[in-house]
C-alpha cells in the first residue's frame, strides 16, 4: 500500500504542475502520508492546504499531529488558528485546553475548557472537560468557589430535560413481556418497529435501532417523551444525568436468561445456538452486569428511581405486578389489560427444569 500511495504521490506532483491549486487536493495528499506515518510531510502538504483553502478542520489536523509528537509548543499555532475560524467548536478548544495546560499555561487551559463546556454535545468528552478545570481549579488556580460553581450547576441539571420511563433487564429476561403490558395498558412504546415478531418473541420485540448507540451517542432520547422505551441493562449507565428515569428492571435467574438465550440462538440457526457449553459460558458475564446495572441505579438515586419485578412472579402472578408497576408509574394504567398480556405458556426455560435438559 505505500508503494502504491508513493507511485500516486508522484502523480499528484505531475497533475499539481498542470492543474494547479485548488481546495481538498493537498489535503488529500497530506492525509495519505499521515495514514503511512510520514506526519513531517502530511503536514508539509496539510499547511499548503491551508494557504490554499484556509479552513479549521486542516488546522485542527495540523495541531493535532504537533500534539501526538507531544510538540506542544507548535501545536498552538495551528490550534489557535482553527478557533478563530471556528469559534464555537468544542473539539478544537477542548484540545487547545490540553495544550495549554502541557505548556503551564493554566488560565489559558481554564478558558479553553470553559469555552469548550459551553458548546461541548457529547457526554463523554463533557466529562473530560469537567475533570480538566477540577484539576486547574483545585490544583493550580486554587479557586475553590469555581468547583462549588461546578457542583451547583451539576446539581440544577439533574432531571432538568424531564423524566423517561424504562424498561431494562438482561437479553431474554422479559423485557419484551413488559413493553407489551405497558403498551396495552396504556403507555406508547418507542420504537422503530424494525425487528419484528418471531418465533422466539411472538408478539414483537418493542426495540428501537438508536438504543444501541447510547453510549456514543444520546440525541435520541429527546425523542422519547411520554413513551417508555427498552434499554438492554449494559446500556443503562450510559444514560445521562440530564433526565430522570423511571426504570423497570425485570429480573430473571441468570440460569433461565442463558438456556432461553440459547435456545433462541438455535431457532435462529446461529452456530452458537448448537453449542450449549458456549453459551453457559457466558453465565459469569451476565451476572456482572446485571450487578453493575443495578449498582449504578442504586448510585444515583438522585434520578434513577428503580423497580425491579422478578420474572417468574410476573409469569406466576401477573396482576399483583401489574399493580406495583402502576403504582410506581403514577397509576394511570390499565392493570387488567397489563395483566392479560402475560402467556405463561411462553416460560419454557424454567430454572428447576434446566438441570435436566
Amino acid at each position: 500500500t505505500e508503494r502504491k500511495f508513493r507511485s500516486a504521490a508522484k502523480e499528484f506532483d505531475i497533475a499539481e504542475k498542470h492543474i494547479g491549486k485548488m481546495a481538498g487536493f493537498y489535503q488529500q495528499i497530506g492525509d495519505g502520508y499521515l495514514q503511512m506515518n510520514d506526519w513531517r510531510k502530511g503536514v508539509a502538504n496539510l499547511r499548503k492546504e491551508a494557504e490554499v483553502n484556509p479552513n479549521p478542520h486542516v488546522y485542527l489536523t495540523i495541531g493535532m499531529v504537533f500534539i501526538q509528537n507531544k510538540m506542544m509548543g507548535k501545536a498552538m499555532i495551528p490550534l489557535k488558528k482553527a478557533s478563530e475560524l471556528a469559534p464555537m467548536h468544542p473539539i478544537i478548544h477542548f484540545h487547545l485546553g490540553g495544550a495549554y495546560y502541557s505548556m503551564q499555561e493554566y488560565e489559558k487551559s481554564a478558558e479553553a475548557y470553559e469555552t469548550a463546556k459551553v458548546y461541548m454535545r457529547d457526554p463523554k468528552m463533557m466529562g473530560q472537560i469537567q475533570q480538566g478545570l477540577v484539576k486547574l481549579y483545585r490544583d493550580h488556580l486554587k479557586r475553590p468557589e469555581k468547583i462549588e460553581e461546578m457542583k451547583a450547576a451539576y446539581e440544577k441539571s439533574i432531571g432538568s430535560k424531564g423524566t423517561i420511563t424504562v424498561v431494562s433487564g438482561l437479553p431474554r429476561s422479559g423485557t419484551s413481556m413488559m413493553m407489551q403490558m405497558l403498551v396495552k395498558g396504556g403507555l406508547v412504546a418507542f420504537t422503530d418497529g424494525k425487528r419484528e415478531a418471531d418465533e422466539n418473541n411472538k408478539k414483537g420485540y418493542y426495540e428501537h435501532e438508536a438504543v444501541k448507540r447510547l453510549a456514543r451517542e444520546k440525541q435520541f432520547l429527546q425523542n422519547v417523551g411520554d413513551r417508555v422505551v427498552k434499554i438492554i441493562s449494559h446500556l443503562i449507565m450510559h444514560l445521562p444525568h440530564v433526565y430522570r428515569y423511571k426504570i423497570v428492571f425485570m429480573d430473571r435467574e441468570i440460569e433461565e436468561v442463558m438456556y432461553s438465550q440459547h435456545k433462541m440462538l438455535g431457532r435462529l440457526g446461529k452456530e452458537r445456538g448448537k453449542d450449549k457449553e458456549n453459551s453457559l459460558r457466558l453465565l459469569q458475564p451476565f451476572k456482572e452486569s446485571r450487578q453493575k446495572a443495578i449498582m449504578w441505579c442504586k448510585n444515583n438515586e438522585k434520578f434513577v428511581d428503580l423497580l425491579l419485578i422478578p420474572y417468574q412472579e410476573a409469569i406466576s402472578n401477573p396482576l399483583e405486578q401489574a399493580k406495583k408497576v402502576n403504582e410506581f408509574l403514577g397509576n394511570t394504567l390499565d392493570v387488567n389489560a397489563m395483566a392479560s398480556v402475560v402467556d405463561a405458556s411462553l416460560y419454557r426455560e424454567r430454572a428447576e427444569s434446566i438441570e435436566t435438559k
